[in-house]
């Protein structure tokens, strides 16, 4: 196949809030402040509405959330945390924040979702919670997930941070559970820079987590400034002239000095420490600013979610012929939305530059395999099929801003890469 024009070169990835909206933003956060925009309220209850929970409350960042839901939740001190190891590391320390102990299990490698089978294996006595990542936005099987912990009595948290509108026999990802958590970070499908939502059917647990949250301080410029600025510089170089004529070229040179040295770039918490306490810049209020960007985000979620489903099923046709055992195993029912297209690549960076050969940059997740990291040391667990997903994953861009000529073109690519080697 013929590598791709300049201007029609993808970019690993892109903004799902516009640079206009992210313009504006920023105008108004520094010439009125953060509390320029919609009532928090007003976003707190349009999800409770689009997932039909009993209420929504909004905060700084998920990981904030995360940990004042368990907080609010009472559990007894040191009690068990189980969950699969591929996430922000953050999120585990914000566990051990709560006074919990993080207990990792191994994905099934067929899908890069808990197994119901290893979860239910792993329940001891002092377990009192399980907390599910749907990675990628493809759909675990919640259902069975659902029956373990009602029958062993345990609370069940989704973080539902990539699946936002995913379901499984018509039931909305985050209703399965107790509560659930989603990110409203850069490159979410919901995205205001930093922040976050609990949602919960509990009106109790949530009026206990909006009291805690009510506490904080409100959010200041110094807060959003940096993450605006830099989210405009993403959107400005993923565009499509400047991406094909300069930004690829140079990633492209990166990518073959040290294939790190992006990853580096992309990601905004590279240092991984062990914390017993949340950090102050962690607690403070979400704005009406941001409460703003977020309603934007959510008017058009199903129409990206549509999109992107219809590219994943040209990914699908293209290489389910030749690479089958590469693919994520997709259960019956459920409506994936594939925040990000998994593809098992053993081969790895040899894979990004043939792909790099034809207009297209790839990456790996940027999510560590939390269990194998020495912060996590007196934690670790034989988790060997989250290791190898977090090193040997690669994403296919199939994002709604791209036509189906290019992602036909990327499919092309892929399966040529996979003949290649057979």
């Amino acid at each position: 196949m013929k590598a791709l024009y300049r201007n029609s070169r993808i970019p690993r990835t892109r903004l799902y809030v516009t640079n206009a909206e992210l313009v504006s933003a920023l105008g108004r956060l520094i010439f009125t402040g953060p509390q320029a925009g919609v009532p928090v309220d007003k976003l707190e209850k349009a999800f409770a509405r689009q997932w039909h929970t009993a209420g929504a409350v909004a905060g700084p960042y998920a990981r904030t959330c995360f940990y004042l839901l368990l907080k609010a939740l009472n559990l007894p001190e040191n009690s068990e945390i189980i969950t699969t190891p591929i996430n922000i590391h953050d999120m585990f320390n914000m566990a051990l924040c709560a006074g919990l102990r993080p207990v990792f299990i191994d994905i099934d490698p067929s899908n890069y979702q808990m197994s119901p089978e290893l979860l239910e294996q792993s329940i001891t006595p002092r377990t009192r919670a399980v907390l599910v990542t749907h990675l990628f936005g493809i759909v675990p099987d919640m259902e069975k997930i659902a029956a373990i912990c009602r029958k062993h009595e345990l609370i069940l948290i989704e973080d539902a941070s990539h699946s936002f509108g995913a379901t499984l026999h018509g039931r909305q990802m985050g209703t399965f559970g107790k509560a659930a958590i989603f990110s409203f970070s850069s490159l979410k499908s919901i995205s205001t820079g930093y922040g976050g939502m609990v949602i919960s059917d509990d009106a109790e647990l949530v009026a206990r987590i909006k009291e805690s949250l009510n506490g904080l301080r409100p959010c200041s410029a110094k807060d959003m400034q940096g993450i605006l600025r830099k989210n405009i510089i993403i959107g400005s170089v993923t565009q499509p002239l400047l991406f094909g004529y300069a930004a690829f070229p140079a990633i492209r040179f990166l990518n073959r000095l040290d294939p790190k040295i992006v990853s580096r770039l992309q990601t905004d918490n590279p240092v991984q420490k062990l914390l017993h306490e949340v950090p102050h810049e962690w607690l403070w209020r979400f704005s009406p600013l941001q409460a703003d960007l977020a309603m934007r985000c959510l008017k058009r979620l199903a129409e990206g979610n549509a999109v992107r489903q219809k590219h994943a099923r040209i990914v699908l046709e293209a290489l389910t012929p030749y690479a089958l055992d590469r693919l994520p195993a997709l259960l019956p029912g459920a409506e994936n939305v594939f925040w990000r297209f998994p593809f098992k690549v053993p081969e790895g960076h040899e894979f990004a530059k043939f792909m790099n050969r034809y207009g297209i940059d790839v990456t790996t997740t940027l999510l560590p395999c939390c269990s194998q990291l020495e912060v996590f040391r007196s934690y670790a667990a034989p988790t060997p099929h989250a290791a190898a997903a977090a090193r040997e994953t690669y994403f296919l861009p199939i994002e709604h801003w791209l036509s189906e000529k290019q992602v036909a073109a990327l499919a092309e690519a892929a399966v040529e890469f996979v003949r290649a080697g057979s």
